[in-house]
């Protein structure tokens, strides 16, 4: 997703919200931690129109470090992640067939 689109998408969400209510977003489809600029850009819209969110995740993991869960938690209002398992680590592993060789993703 373009800076143009998320900054849409946030608009839009924004002229729909209800600011007495919460509004639940949930990122998925792919893998969203490829594309955190999109989150920051509107979680962070929606903290500046002081609207009340939360989000959640389906997500493999990872890309998640301590400073990425840190921002998750505070930027993104992250309540919860369901982290997705492709199979044994065997498969799983080949499957994802990741570039980062020296470690293992499973």
């Amino acid at each position: 997703m373009t800076d143009e689109t998320a900054e849409k998408v946030a608009q839009y969400i924004l002229d729909r919200a209800n600011k007495k209510k919460s509004i639940k977003l949930s990122w998925f489809g792919g893998e969203p931690l490829f594309n955190t600029r999109t989150i920051d850009i509107i979680s962070n819209k929606l903290k500046e129109e002081k609207v009340n969110f939360n989000s959640t995740m389906i997500s493999n993991g990872y890309l998640f470090d301590d400073d990425l869960v840190k921002k998750a938690v505070e930027d993104w209002h992250l309540t919860s992640i369901q982290i997705t398992l492709d199979g044994t680590e065997k498969k799983y592993n080949k499957v994802k067939n990741y570039i980062y060789k020296d470690v293992n993703p499973f």
